[in-house]
């Protein structure tokens, strides 16, 4: 059965756009303005009922505001953003360092399918969002054994490793040796 709510209020719609692209705001007012003058909509609360009446214009008209409206779609209102998305997720990252690493959220951040995000930063850097994370601390971590004498411990919290001996394995991994052979070299060069 129906909510009585709904005969209250307009019906939602959706427009599907490309993957790659949005619109701006002052364009998708002016699409919702057109689509508006297209239709003429009566809601009878007390039949809880909605009547469609035609438009106010005539047929002609109406066929120019769907082409205005597929052209507001697609040219220059229409933004590619691909490669500004890629890179708008690389500074999230980038400023997210510290924090442990979760598609989750950063699919929800950006609200993307988590395999279209990964899709992206790989097609962008090569690397998968998780990667980037990790080397992205390990820079960090690098420069800090370069810059600083503080303990390896205390340089593992600071890039966001709460575990300093995980720290010191995933840094061989990046890097092919330890953090303090690391700092070794660097220093004796």
């Amino acid at each position: 059965m129906m909510s009585q709510k709904k005969w209250y209020k307009k019906d939602n719609f959706s427009i599907y756009l490309s993957n790659y692209g949005h619109l701006d705001e002052n364009s998708l007012d002016q699409l919702l303005q057109i689509m508006d003058s297209l239709v003429e909509v009566e809601i009878n609360h007390k039949f809880r009922k909605k009547q469609f009446f035609p438009a106010k214009i005539d047929e002609l008209e109406a066929q120019q505001l769907f082409l205005n409206i597929l052209s507001t779609l697609q040219h220059k209102n229409y933004q590619c953003t691909k490669k500004s998305l890629a890179s708008q997720i690389y500074v999230y990252i980038a400023a997210h360092t510290k924090q442990p690493f979760s598609l989750t959220e950063l699919s929800q951040e950006f609200s993307y399918h988590k395999a279209y995000i990964i899709e992206l930063i790989k097609d962008a850097y090569s690397t998968t969002p998780s990667q980037l994370h990790t080397h992205l601390r390990m820079e960090e971590a690098k420069s800090l054994l370069k810059s600083t004498s503080s303990p390896i411990q205390e340089i593992a919290y600071e890039v966001g490793f709460h575990d300093p001996a995980y720290f010191s394995k995933q840094f061989k991994k990046n890097t092919g040796v330890t953090p303090k052979i690391y700092r070794k070299q660097y220093r004796n060069s």
